[in-house]
């Protein structure tokens, strides 16, 4: 650490960690993140292989064992949700944990078609 750098003294972030991490969305990457944590122990509570969760959902092996290690961009909300709830794989979110903007995206990924180029 530099003499600069220390006698600026800590950073101190928004209270807001992925907003401080430079992402766009910062609440949408939160319920993407929250989506994918949920796939992922729902996959480990059932013991399933990537296989298994690739022939579930109807994605590539790839494509699955990205999402359970919770790289979640370039996937959309939508698909993430469609993916929790496909096979069995949907677990009890604590409402308490969302926000307002993130319930409201989850109510909008089970209504709208998922777009087969998503």
């Amino acid at each position: 650490m530099s003499t600069r750098e220390h006698e600026q003294g800590p950073i101190r972030g928004s209270g807001n960690f992925l907003a401080d991490r430079g992402y766009a969305d910062p609440e949408e990457a939160r319920l993407k993140i929250l989506l994918a944590n949920d796939i992922a122990l729902a996959v480990e509570a059932r013991g399933l292989s990537l296989a298994q969760v690739a022939e579930l959902t109807g994605l590539p092996q790839d494509d699955v064992a990205r999402i359970l290690a919770g790289v979640v961009s370039g996937y959309p909300v939508a698909l993430l949700t469609r993916i929790r709830d496909a096979g069995g794989l949907r677990r009890a979110v604590h409402v308490e944990d969302l926000s307002e903007d993130d319930l409201a995206r989850i109510r909008a990924a089970e209504i709208e078609p998922l777009q087969d180029d998503e």
